[in-house]
């Protein structure tokens, strides 16, 4: 398959559906999760062969030596700090050009899910045909939501048919997050200097997050900026792309919205924990052997990265308390999650008691949000079920022990559902309005109260 086809349904085949589950210990998430097998689906495993690891390496060890070759920064996707959200700080998609025989575009980590999704299918394209993917601005900087003044002067595809969504968050049980082994934005050591930077202080340096006009479309084609950019600048980008781009750099673990943890780990979320990195490291070396080994050479890591780490043995018992559920987001017309069977927990990490009478207390509101909605004139029995439906899914989503907790934090959360909001694009198209109307009732209905 050649790869302009392959990015034009990366989301097939299927990911395998994660399903609700828990690792006590760090051995249990990577053999019950990270390593897991899947004999009866379409993709076996969520951890590519090897010889995919070396299809991939040798792809971009070998572009990053390309003459003009067009690289990616994981920056600069967010609102500048104290811009009061103004979409003309976002670079996404941003090319910039250097006088030194390179370039680069700014993006996010779905970037990263492209080459993810490929090595997990096992698909390594022909290196002539991602070399001119890169160069001519074919292949995608991200997927998913953006915004008007991003599409404006992105010059590689964002959103749309060139930018396909790959699928690792999706309304059918998929909620898996793509968590860097080597962090792509820290530690970049360079021995010349004596020095250890992060991807932050490396644009601080060469190539800031300029103004929403120094890109300009001089030639009638596409928005860029030119930079000229200290010879020294490259290494630090060719090491940020090839830990940033590189299937050997990756695992998927349960969406930080969608797993719950008793041990206390950066960001409250397994992906960030140090002692699975130092695992999976380990494990890795194990299991790609000398070409891990060659890449890991590759990342501008200071000397004594792995020196403290020791066998990756010895963080296998380490116990985490991890779990993960994939509360469905269905659409209308599918069939709902059981409550019964289904685990929630309370933000404070605290298991929710699902026997009968909490799930009563449950039916009890949803009857009763049932009786305002026919008070307040939607009276379609299928109107009303997909609101109950929307309210449901998102007390769910956002851990909520009871629709009384909820309640107190609809104003809070009714901003990420609604079109600018985190989880919009992550929502079947058909589900939105269940979910949009669905919270604004309850708004009105707590309100009136």
């Amino acid at each position: 398959m050649r790869l302009e086809e392959k990015l034009q349904t990366i989301y097939r085949p299927h990911l395998p559906v994660m399903g609700n589950g828990s690792a006590e210990t760090i051995k249990e998430l990577w053999d019950n999760f990270i390593a897991k097998d899947y004999p009866n689906d379409e993709i076996k495993s969520l951890l590519p062969t090897k010889e995919t690891m070396r299809g991939w390496y040798e792809i971009l060890t070998r572009y990053v030596e390309e003459d003009g070759a067009i690289f990616a920064i994981r920056n600069f996707n967010n609102w500048a700090s104290g811009s009061n959200k103004d979409d003309k700080t976002l670079r996404r998609g941003f090319l910039n050009e250097t006088d030194d025989n390179y370039s680069f575009f700014y993006t996010d980590n779905f970037f990263a899910a492209y080459f993810e999704k490929m090595a997990i299918d096992n698909y390594v394209p022909e290196y002539e045909e991602f070399k001119s993917a890169m160069m001519n601005r074919k292949f995608p900087a991200r997927y998913g939501h953006y915004t008007h003044d991003e599409d404006e002067k992105a010059a590689y595809p964002i959103h749309g048919e060139l930018a396909k969504n790959p699928q690792f968050v999706v309304k059918n049980k998929k909620y898996y997050k793509i968590s860097h082994i080597i962090d792509a934005g820290e530690n970049f050591y360079d021995s010349e200097r004596n020095e250890t930077l992060t991807i932050t202080d490396i644009c601080d340096r060469y190539c800031n997050r300029g103004d929403y006009s120094d890109w300009k479309n001089d030639n009638g084609e596409y928005y860029s900026r030119h930079l000229t950019m200290n010879s020294e600048a490259k290494k630090y980008i060719i090491a940020h792309f090839l830990r940033f781009a590189c299937p050997l750099n990756y695992i998927l673990t349960p969406s930080p919205r969608h797993q719950t943890l008793e041990k206390k780990v950066k960001r409250n979320d397994i992906g960030e924990m140090d002692e699975l990195k130092y695992y999976v490291i380990g494990k890795f070396k194990e299991r790609y052997e000398d070409l891990y080994e060659e890449y890991l050479s590759k990342l501008m890591l200071p000397p004594n990265y792995f020196e403290s780490m020791g066998e990756c043995d010895i963080y296998e018992n380490i116990p985490i308390g991890l779990r993960y559920y994939s509360n469905s987001i269905a659409d209308d017309d599918e069939e709902e999650p059981n409550q019964v069977e289904s685990t929630s927990y309370v933000k404070s990490k605290k298991k929710v008691n699902t026997k009968v009478g909490k799930i009563s207390q449950d039916d009890d509101f949803e009857q009763l949000f049932k009786e305002y909605l026919e008070s307040h004139n939607v009276r379609s029995s299928n109107s009303q079920k997909s609101y109950i439906s929307g309210i449901r899914k998102i007390k769910e989503n956002e851990r909520f022990s009871s629709y009384d907790e909820m309640k107190r934090h609809v104003n809070e959360i009714i901003s990420k559902y609604e079109k600018d909001g985190e989880f919009y694009e992550s929502i079947g198209s058909k589900s939105r309005r269940a979910y949009i109307n669905g919270l604004k009732k309850l708004q009105e209905m707590v309100n009136e109260e």
